[in-house]
């Protein structure tokens, strides 16, 4: 389960780069649906605009083959003020 929690961390820390330039362009920062590549899993985010200022952020791996079969999923309650 650590291994895990590392890799929501590491992820969300490497997105961040990219969010700058959406918000560029005039759009939220953070909503959308973001997938990547974990070690034999497949992972993405979903982030969803809350009241205010807050977002709700869900991250989930499940298996490479049956996207159904979730292995693991951390709904992380996040505040941003841009």
């Amino acid at each position: 389960m650590r291994r895990w929690k590392l890799s929501a961390a590491a992820v969300l820390f490497s997105m961040s780069a990219g969010l700058a330039t959406i918000h560029a362009a005039g759009r939220d920062p953070y909503v959308g649906e973001y997938s990547m590549e974990c070690p034999q899993a497949q992972c993405w985010l979903e982030i969803k605009k809350g009241k205010g200022k807050t977002y709700n952020v869900r991250f989930i791996a499940a298996d490479r083959v049956d996207a159904s079969k979730v292995l693991c999923r951390a709904d992380i309650p996040m505040e941003g003020d841009l």
